[in-house]
Parts: structure tokens; sequence; C-alpha cells
């Protein structure tokens, strides 16, 4: 077929042509132009993909070539029936492209900014919740001397301990829970109850053992 309708592309950044959302906007004023004719674009920088030109209303099923040819051809007098014919000009105006992609970029900024807010909340509600276990069985001492080193999140940390809660810390009787930038002594039932709460802010003394075992530090050595 011999195209009846030459339309040219003018200022039209590629970065917007390679966006989805262009496509359907532009097949719409296509049909409002060309009408009945065959058109022929002009202007495409970007290679659209097939779904790029199902959407433009050019693009054939491969199994029904016929009956796609066709669709294309209702979708342009659909394209057509929407509003009044054009008068034929051959550069498209693109405010509604812009204004589709600045309302697709709106919403992702949205739909962002709301996952921030669920974080947020989340995070604050179980800092609460931690925080109340922490005020009320909290052991650590102000006058506590020796200094347990342990890692957290990759790095050496430092708590100060008594002799018998540092005994405790050795045989699981009791734990260090983190909570807004401190560490905090707790016995092995309120840590589990900050466990289960948040497994991510109790500090994992148990494994730390395990790997001292299989690498056991040498007694020159202070830690």
């Amino acid at each position: 077929r011999i195209g009846q309708l030459h339309l040219r592309l003018k200022d039209v950044p590629v970065e917007l042509q390679a966006e989805d959302s262009f496509y359907p906007v532009l097949g719409h004023h296509i049909g409002k132009i060309a009408g009945e004719s065959l058109p022929v674009i002009d202007g495409l920088k970007h290679v659209p993909k097939e779904d790029q030109l199902k959407a433009l209303g050019l693009a054939r099923d491969r199994p029904q070539r016929r009956q796609s040819q066709s669709t294309s051809s209702r979708a342009r007098r659909r394209g057509a029936a929407d509003g009044h014919r054009g008068s034929g000009h051959p550069d498209l105006p693109l405010d509604r492209a812009y204004e589709l992609r600045a309302r697709d970029e709106r919403r992702r900024s949205e739909k962002t900014q709301r996952l921030q807010r669920d974080m947020e909340r989340e995070r604050r509600l179980i800092n609460q919740a931690i925080r109340a276990i922490v005020d009320e069985q909290r052991l650590n001492q102000a006058d506590a001397e020796i200094g347990r080193n342990f890692l957290y999140k990759g790095r050496i940390r430092r708590i100060f301990v008594t002799t018998e809660q540092q005994a405790g810390l050795n045989s699981g009787a009791m734990g260090i829970a983190y909570l807004a930038g401190g560490y905090h002594l707790l016995s092995a039932a309120a840590l589990e109850s900050v466990r289960a709460i948040s497994a991510d802010h109790v500090v994992e003394l148990r494994e730390q053992a395990d790997d001292e075992e299989e690498y056991p530090v040498p007694d020159d050595l202070t830690w």
C-alpha cells in the first residue's frame, strides 16, 4: 500500500520517543489527523518495539496478518471518531505527550513517598515497642567497668558490664539489644521479646561465640 499522508515529528526528544506512554498519544493524534488516509510517519529517531507499534496502531500480529491490518484500520477510524478531523498539518502537537509523561513521573514519585512514609511509620512503631521493653527491663549499670566487645552490623562495638553480667552474657542468660544508637543489657526472656518484634535489633552473641570456637583468639591478644 502507498502512503497517502506524510506526517513529520518535529522537536520530539529521543528519550520521549522511547517511552511506552508516548505511542498511544501519538496514535490518537495520527488517527485524528489521518482519518481514512494511510499515514507515513517521518522523524522517529527511536526504533519502536512491537508493543509500541501496536499502541500506535501500526503493528501486525504475525499469525493473523489480515485481521491485524483490519484492526489497525479500525483503530485509526476510532481515533478519527474521537473528535473532528485535523487539518492535515504535518507537525504533531506534543502537549498531551508531555502531560502524560509528567503524570507518570508524578505517580511514581508519589508511590515512592508513600513507601517511605510507610517504612518510617513502621520503624517508629518498632522502636516504640522495643523502647517499652528496654525502659522496663534494662540491666545496664553505670558503675560497670568491664568492657565487653562484640560485633554488630559488621563493626566492633563495646558495652560495659559487671563480672556477673559478663558471665551472664557468656552463658546466654543475658543478651544485648540495640535501640536508637545505644546497646542495652537484657535478660534472655526480655531479649526474646525484642526478637519477636524485630530480630534486627538483637545482637547475636551466640553466633560470635561459635566463630570464636572455630577460630580461637590467642591468649596474648586483647579483645
